[in-house]
Formats: C-alpha cells, sequence, structure tokens
C-alpha cells in the first residue's frame, strides 16, 4: 500500500472516497494532513492527525512509499501555489477516483478527484487538480483544463469546454458546446445556453454576466 498525505483537511469527503478505493483493492494508508494554518498543527480530523505544514514534505518525500493529494479548494490562487509546492519537492501526486465511475475512453491528468455518483463520458479529456463533488454528470467529448471545480449535481453536456480556473456551482448544467471562460465562476443552479467569457461570474436561467471576477470570490472553507 501507499502512504498517503492529504494537503487541505477541510473537505472530509475525501476520507470516504479512499475508504472505497481501498474496499475494491487496498491502496493507500492515510498517514495524515499537511495543513499551513497554525491553529490546526496538533489536531486530528476524522482519526488522522495534522503532520505540519509544508515544511513536513520534505521529511515525507524523504522516507519514500509517500503520495500526496491536492485537497484545497478555496481560492484559485491557493490551488495553483499548493500544486507549485507540490511539484517543486517531487512529490508522487495522485488522482482519487471512485471505483464505480467507468473511466474507460477517458484521459485524466494527475491530481485529481472524482467521487461516487459522477458520470464521465467517452472522449472526455480532464486537466490536472480537476475536482468533482458527488453526482455531477459529465458527458461525451468535453474538455476541462487544469483547476476545475465542479459542484455536485452539476450536468455538463457533450462538447462543451471548461477552461482553466473555473468554478461551477452546484446543480449548474452546461448545454452542448458552449465554453466557460478560464477562471470564471458560475453560480449555483444556472442554466449556461451560451458562451461565458474569461474573468467574470455568471449566474441564473438562462446565466448571465453578473459581474467581472475580482479573485475573492468564495472556492470552499480554509485549508
Amino acid at each position: 500500500m501507499r502512504r498517503l498525505a492529504i494537503y487541505g483537511s477541510s473537505h472530509l469527503d475525501v476520507i470516504k472516497l479512499i475508504d472505497a478505493i481501498n474496499t475494491v483493492e487496498p491502496t493507500y494508508e492515510i498517514i495524515g494532513f499537511i495543513n499551513d494554518l497554525p491553529e490546526f498543527q496538533n489536531m486530528t480530523f476524522m482519526g488522522y492527525p495534522v503532520l505540519g505544514g509544508k515544511d513536513a514534505i520534505p521529511d515525507l518525500v524523504n522516507e519514500g512509499n509517500v503520495s500526496f493529494i491536492h485537497n484545497i479548494n478555496s481560492t484559485l490562487k491557493d490551488r495553483r501555489n499548493i500544486a507549485s509546492i507540490l511539484e517543486k519537492m517531487d512529490c508522487e501526486i495522485v488522482s482519487l477516483i471512485h471505483p464505480n465511475i467507468d473511466m474507460n475512453y477517458v484521459e485524466c491528468d494527475v491530481g485529481c478527484i472524482i467521487p461516487a455518483g459522477c458520470t464521465i463520458g467517452a472522449n472526455t479529456k480532464i486537466g490536472r487538480y480537476f475536482t468533482c463533488r458527488l453526482a455531477s454528470l459529465i458527458s461525451h467529448d468535453v474538455i476541462i483544463n487544469d483547476f476545475v471545480y465542479i459542484g455536485p449535481g452539476v450536468t455538463c453536456c457533450g462538447y462543451a469546454t471548461i477552461q482553466e480556473g473555473c468554478y461551477i456551482g452546484a446543480g449548474t448544467t452546461i448545454l452542448p458546446r458552449v465554453t466557460i471562460g478560464a477562471e470564471s465562476v458560475i453560480g449555483a443552479g444556472s442554466t449556461v445556453l451560451t458562451d461565458i467569457p474569461s474573468n467574470v461570474v455568471a449566474f441564473g436561467s438562462p446565466a448571465r454576466i453578473v459581474k467581472e471576477r475580482d479573485g475573492s470570490e468564495y472556492r470552499g472553507r480554509g485549508m
């Protein structure tokens, strides 16, 4: 089994996902969390300790047989920074994909989290550090670029494109061949009928641009 350190302790559904993977084939032994916030040091989450902040990573790498999963979903800046830290320290970064999800004919890069109840169609291409939440449907021939976050219950129809760094709120529907521009945010429950440009916040049914992004929009909770 690979020893696994989880960077970020706010989104604990990842433990349930790892348990599901291990039920089918023992793969990961969770050794604990990496968390850079001082107030979380010496704490435990779901029975697993915080091992320290990013300064603890080199020792873990030197121990050998340690993999890492990127579990930060706050701001896009934070997500990119954590990915850069892991990559510069030569960490082995894994993806966590629920064993019931059919990944045949799907290209998926490193650092992805795809939990129970999701469906991914053929010829879909998924970039680095993609995070999806429960029961989302990604149809065929979809392109999802790096650092995309998709909330629970999202439907992404065929030939759609979600560019780098987008946040798609829960229950959103993206129609066929629609492109969501880089770093845009789509509010929960929206229906996206036409292309959305980069760096905007859009919401509604049909989705309409409500403002330009300033980088401070909510992207999750803590570390």
